[in-house]
C-alpha cells in the first residue's frame, strides 16, 4: 500500500508477489516503497523535469527497509547479491537513479492506533494506519486480477535470478537448493522410516520445528534432540553392541532391555512420576501462551496413554457446528494419531495445533504480536523437547548415581512449606505444578524426582518475586539453600 501525501487523494494498495516460502514484512514493505517511487517518477517524467526532485519524504515503520534507502549503493562482492530480496533491493535503487528522486526516509511508529484514537494521531501515524487498513481490506478479499500470485517478478536490475519449479527464489537461495537437490530422497527416508504415506509427511509443522531447532543452537541439547529424533540415543542396547561388557538392561527399573522404545514406557514407578512432573512443567511454559484447555486435556490424555500411564484413550472430540476451534482440534488429534504420538514427543507436530490456538488468539488478543499460531507452535514443539530431555536426565542421575549427596530431609520441609499456600508463591499459571501430586505423594517420590520438581517451584517463585523473600529464611537467591 502506498499513500503519497503531495496528492492526498492518490492511494493504492497491490498484492505482492512471492513465493510463499519467501515472503517476508520486509519485502512488502520494499514492495510498497517501490510503488511509490514509481508513481512519483512517472507523474515527474509526464511533468518533463530532468533536474534532481526536491526531497521526497516516504514514511516507513519497518527500520530494516528505510535502511536499504539510506544505503545509496549496494556494496560490492557477490555475497550481497545472494541475500534476501536482492532483487527488489536493486530494482529499488535503480529507480530511484532512474527517475533521478531525492527521496528522504523517515520512521513512523506503527500501529499508534492502538494508543490514541485516529483524530490525535499526527498526520504521518494516520497515514500508516490508513494504509495497514487498505493493505488488510486487500488482503481479506484482493479485487480480481490483482491476486497475489506464487512467484516474484523478475526485475532486470538484476541481471540474474534462480528459479526452482518455475518460481523465482528471492531468499535463502542456498536452503531451496540444497530442498530441491536432496529433499525428495529425505522426504521419502522419512516416510519410509515412520511407516507414513505422503499426506502425513506434509500435516507435520516442518517450519516451526525448524524455527525451534534453531533457538537450540549447535548445543548439546540439540545433539540429544537430533539423536531422539532418529531413534539414535546411545541406550543400552546400542551401547551393549558397541562394547558387550556394558549392560544392556534399563538402569532404572534394571529388568528389561533398554531401548528406543522402553526409554519412553518404562513402567518403574520413578519413571512414572518423573513423566508427571515433566508434563506438568510443559503445561506451564504453555500457559504462557495462554493454550486451550481442550488442547492441553487431548494432548495430556494421550501421551499418557501412548506411554502407558493411563489404560484407556480419550475419545476424539465431536465439535458442533460452527465452531472453528473445535474443528481444528478434532483435525489435530486425527492427523497427530496418523502422524504418531511419540513423533508429537520428538517435536513432530500436526498444524492443527497451532490453527486452533490461533483462532483463539485472532479472537481474544487481535492486537497481539506476540500470541500467534506460530510462536504457539514453537513453543509447544520446545516443551515437547524439554519433556524429553527432562526424562533423559532422570535416566542419566540414575545411571551414574548422581543423587547420593541430595539432603533428603531438607527437600521434604521445603516441600510441606510450600504446599501450605502455592498460590502465595507462585503466579496462577504455575499452579498446576502442584496440581500434579498431592503433598504426600510430593514427599514421597523419588529424590531425583523431587529435586527436579523442587528447581521448577524455584525458577517459579522467582519469576513471581524476582527472590526468595517470601519464604521467610535465609533462601534469598541460592538455589543450594533452597533445597
Amino acid at each position: 500500500t502506498c499513500y503519497l501525501s503531495c496528492f492526498p487523494n492518490v492511494m493504492g494498495s497491490a498484492p505482492c508477489d512471492s513465493h510463499p516460502d519467501c515472503i517476508q514484512s520486509f519485502r512488502a514493505e520494499l514492495s510498497g516503497i517501490l510503488g511509490e517511487v514509481i508513481l512519483s517518477g512517472e507523474i515527474v517524467r509526464y511533468l518533463q523535469k530532468t533536474e534532481r526532485t526536491a526531497p521526497i519524504t516516504t514514511y516507513c515503520d519497518n527500520t530494516s527497509a528505510l535502511q536499504v534507502l539510506e544505503e545509496e549503493e549496494t556494496k560490492p562482492g557477490i555475497r550481497c547479491k545472494l541475500g534476501p530480496d536482492y532483487d527488489i533491493i536493486t530494482e529499488l535503487r535503480a529507480n530511484i537513479a532512474a527517475y533521478n528522486l531525492h527521496l528522504k526516509p523517515r520512521h513512523v511508529k506503527g500501529h499508534q492506533d492502538r494508543d490514541k484514537s485516529y483524530e490525535e494521531l499526527p498526520f504521518e501515524a494516520q497515514m500508516n494506519c490508513d494504509c495497514d487498513e487498505a493493505a488488510g481490506a486487500h488482503m481479506r478479499c484482493p479485487p480480481e486480477g490483482l491476486e497475489p500470485q506464487p512467484t516474484a517478478p523478475f526485475f532486470p536490475s538484476s541481471k540474474a535470478g534462480l528459479r526452482i519449479d518455475g518460481k523465482l527464489i528471492t531468499s535463502n537461495l542456498g536452503k531451496h537448493v540444497r530442498l530441491k537437490r536432496e529433499g525428495t530422497k529425505l522426504r521419502q527416508r522419512i516416510i519410509s522410516k515412520e511407516g507414513w504415506i505422503d499426506s502425513d509427511f506434509d500435516k507435520v509443522d516442518w517450519t516451526s520445528m525448524e524455527i525451534a531447532l534453531k533457538k537450540l543452537g549447535r548445543t548439546r541439547f540439540q545433539t540429544r534432540v537430533i539423536q531422539f529424533q532418529h531413534r539414535w540415543l546411545p541406550l543400552g542396547r546400542q551401547q551393549n553392541r558397541i562394547d558387550s561388557e556394558r549392560s544392556k538392561l534399563c538402569p532404572i527399573c534394571k529388568e528389561a532391555e533398554e531401548t528406543q522404545s522402553h526409554f519412553l514406557r518404562c513402567t518403574h514407578r520413578s519413571c512414572q512420576a518423573n513423566l508427571i512432573v515433566q508434563l506438568a512443567v510443559f503445561h506451564r511454559s504453555l500457559q504462557k501462551k495462554k493454550i486451550l484447555g481442550a488442547i492441553w486435556t487431548q494432548i495430556k490424555q494421550r501421551i499418557l496413554y501412548e506411554l502407558g500411564q493411563v489404560p484407556t484413550c480419550p475419545a476424539c472430540p465431536s465439535p458442533k457446528d460452527g465452531d472453528r476451534i473445535g474443528r481444528h482440534i478434532q483435525l489435530a488429534v486425527i492427523d497427530q494419531a496418523n502422524i504418531g504420538w511419540i513423533n508429537f514427543l520428538r517435536g513432530r507436530i500436526s498444524v492443527h495445533w497451532g490453527r486452533a490456538q490461533g483462532i483463539y488468539y485472532s479472537e481474544a488478543f487481535p492486537d497481539s504480536k506476540t500470541l500467534t499460531a506460530q510462536t504457539f507452535q514453537t513453543a509447544t514443539i520446545s516443551g515437547t523437547w524439554t519433556v524429553f530431555h527432562g526424562m533423559w536426565e532422570h535416566r542419566n542421575n540414575v545411571l551414574h548415581d548422581k543423587i547420593a549427596n541430595v539432603n533428603i530431609d531438607g527437600m521434604n520441609k521445603r516441600i510441606t512449606q510450600l504446599y501450605r499456600n502455592p498460590g502465595e508463591y507462585v503466579r496462577p499459571s504455575s499452579l498446576c505444578l502442584f496440581e500434579a501430586f498431592s503433598q504426600d505423594e510430593c514427599i514421597s517420590l523419588h529424590p531425583a524426582i523431587k529435586q527436579t520438581w523442587l528447581q521448577t517451584i524455584y525458577l517459579a517463585i522467582k519469576t513471581k518475586h524476582g527472590d526468595l523473600k517470601c519464604l521467610d529464611d535465609d533462601s534469598q537467591t541460592n538455589i543450594t539453600d533452597f533445597f
